[in-house]
């Protein structure tokens, strides 16, 4: 691969950045998810989660977003507001999920969220 080929390839697969609130971090955690989804869907990267509306279709503590980035990279994502807490539960499952190697990623603006898919991605 040519070093104008590998540039085009990294253009191609970074994230798309988008404006953020003028503080950086959303005034809800529902405004934060609503950012996160945009930005997935407009970068096509395949992410799963469940209704908000409904809890009862998720697990109990279960990480508020799966996301699937370039070169199947996957990742577990809870997203909280600039003050919001992991529940007893959201902790039970995290520190589950990290024992196996499975890292839960806690983000409370965009930007944290897109620094996360640059770095997953870079260590690749």
């Amino acid at each position: 691969m040519t070093a104008e080929q590998a540039a085009a390839h990294q253009a191609k697969h970074s994230p798309q950045t988008r404006p953020v609130l003028s503080s950086g971090i959303p005034e809800s955690e529902r405004d934060l998810q609503n950012e996160i989804i945009k930005c997935c869907l407009s970068n096509q990267w395949p992410i799963f989660r469940g209704s908000m509306a409904h809890r009862t279709f998720r697990n109990v503590g279960e990480p508020d977003f799966h996301v699937i980035i370039p070169w199947n990279q996957h990742l577990m994502v809870e997203c909280k507001s600039r003050k919001g807490k992991l529940t007893t539960e959201q902790l039970g499952v995290k520190m589950q999920l990290e024992m196996v190697g499975c890292p839960v990623h806690v983000v409370r603006s965009l930007s944290e969220f897109l620094a996360l898919v640059q770095a997953t991605i870079t260590k690749r």
